[in-house]
């Protein structure tokens, strides 16, 4: 089966819509037509009647030149003679009426004859409802001209009255039968011109629309070329958009590898943390987060940082910082926390020239030194808290309001130390800020510090790995499940410090038992 085509739809259309107008078309133009040339010619036989009826007075006024003076006998046998001999178009005759309506000579009227038409007016019915006409009024008031009814003899005719005498008027008549069938004729030639017309305007109004579609097709085709070609130059900006994506990927995760290498590995925090969790979240592949983790001595160092932005930019911050924290640690072998903190101030301010670019780039960070042998945890931290589970309760330990890196390097150590007693501090938290700023929950607000601290406190008596837990699942809870995007990096370190209390303390230094990562 053979579909027609959306252009062959159309054509069809065309086609049949332009038959119909031009056949309403016709229609209409035919009443009118028929209405238009019979109103002329009954209004043309009016005319002809008239012309005749004057002429023929004409001819009575040359030929008596005083009517009025004439016996009645002598106009009688003229007007008489005139009726007879008279013969109009459209089997047309003249009669003669007196003043008071008595028709006084009519073709083969009898002699000494009279017909009074006021009498038989009842015959006649005036086709425009208007008035019945009453001839001794009309002709008392002068000339008149109608188109009368006959409907018992099935007879109409148009009469135009014109006055002879005083007395006397001359009336002319033309039968409407024979004025229709002139009209008849003229309507058909009327008729054929207007169906020469309606199949030229049809015709024409085909051709123009046929003419508009091909342009439209035209115009249409010339749309679709360049939508083609506008695809096809989408098509290969998206190929190399997709390569350029994969090649920046491919980049990033490069990076990311680099990354994982500097930073802490998960050997050495299974090595150096018996009993830890480590979530590690970044918002884009690489991180602005990071934890550090190394021995200087007998003295156990962990720090978390959090780096100006995140992804690529962040991810730099972070080598940088990580790369001052191994110069000032390992080379420099320097454990007190305040003193690491004014040293990698001052060495990220140099490596980023802050003191002339003025840039805000910085590092928040937290440092905490293990010291079993002196039995102290040392912290100190540069806009970056500490949580501390100290006999059940966790406790914010307050940061020195100063970051590390984006302003003017300071002389003197402006950072504190915190000192406590190993063995009475029982869990360490260590977080970026990530996880405390997250948007979510049913008002799209922030977690906020609060809400962290209360949910640390629920989860202390919990073993590693069931606080890990906790704390992903309340993430996901608080994002519904990553319908709100995440808003920054995440980075939470805990570690356990029971195995490190020393002899003095409640138990020993333990080899290491339970440990998770993300």
């Amino acid at each position: 089966m053979v579909r027609s085509t959306p252009r062959k739809k159309l054509q069809r259309l065309l086609t049949g819509g332009t038959f119909l107008v031009a056949l309403v078309g016709f229609v209409l133009f035919s009443y009118v037509a028929q209405r238009f040339v019979y109103q002329n010619t009954l209004s043309q036989a009016i005319q002809d009647n008239r012309k005749m009826g004057e002429a023929m007075v004409q001819l009575f006024e040359a030929r008596f030149e005083n009517m009025d003076l004439l016996p009645d006998s002598v106009l009688l046998q003229n007007f008489q003679t005139t009726c007879d001999n008279i013969d109009l178009p459209n089997s047309g005759f003249v009669c003669f009426v007196q003043a008071n309506g008595d028709m006084v000579a009519s073709p083969g009227l009898p002699p000494n004859t009279r017909f009074n038409l006021n009498e038989a007016q009842a015959q006649f019915i005036n086709l425009d409802r208007d008035s019945r006409k009453n001839y001794s009024q009309a002709i008392q008031q002068g000339d008149f001209e109608g188109y009368y009814e006959y409907p018992e003899d099935a007879y109409s005719d148009i009469v135009v009255a014109i006055p002879i005498t005083s007395e006397y008027h001359l009336m002319v008549h033309q039968n409407n039968a024979g004025l229709q069938a002139t009209a008849g004729q003229n309507l058909s030639t009327f008729l054929l011109l207007g169906l020469i017309g309606a199949v030229l305007c049809g015709g024409l109004v085909f051709w123009l629309s046929r003419l508009i579609v091909t342009s439209y097709e035209n115009e249409l085709e010339l749309k679709n070329d360049n939508m083609h070609a506008a695809l096809q130059e989408i098509e290969a900006k998206n190929e190399f958009i997709s390569a350029q994506q994969t090649e920046i990927t491919d980049s990033i995760r490069y990076a990311q590898r680099i990354q994982e290498s500097v930073m802490a590995q998960t050997h050495e925090l299974d090595q150096l943390l018996p009993s830890y969790f480590l979530i590690d979240r970044p918002k884009d592949v690489v991180s602005g987060d990071f934890c550090w983790v190394g021995t200087l001595e007998s003295k156990l160092i962990v720090a978390v940082g959090d780096c100006t932005g995140h992804g690529v930019p962040g991810a730099f911050m972070s080598l940088i910082a990580n790369s001052w924290l191994e110069r000032i640690i390992n080379t420099e072998k320097i454990s007190d926390p305040s003193v690491i903190l004014e040293k990698l101030h001052r060495g990220i301010c140099a490596t980023l020239k802050q003191d002339s670019t003025q840039r805000p780039d910085g590092v928040d960070i937290a440092i905490t030194v293990l010291d079993p042998e002196a039995n102290s945890l040392t912290f100190s931290g540069a806009m970056s808290p500490v949580y501390l589970l100290i006999e059940g309760e966790i406790q914010e330990i307050a940061t020195t309001k100063k970051p590390i890196g984006g302003s003017t390097i300071q002389d003197g150590a402006t950072y504190k130390n915190h000192i406590y007693p190993l063995n009475e501090v029982e869990t360490v938290y260590l977080s970026s800020d990530g996880y405390q700023d997250q948007f979510g929950g049913d008002q799209g607000r922030k977690y906020l510090k609060k809400n962290f601290r209360t949910l640390l406190q629920e989860i202390s008596e919990l073993s590693a790995k069931e606080q890990k837990q906790r704390l992903q699942d309340s993430y996901e809870a608080w994002t519904q499940n990553g319908a709100v995007a995440q808003v920054d990096d995440i980075l939470i370190l805990s570690f356990s410090l029971k195995p490190f209390w020393n002899r003095s303390g409640q138990q020993q230094i333990s080899q290491p038992s339970e440990a998770t990562r993300s």
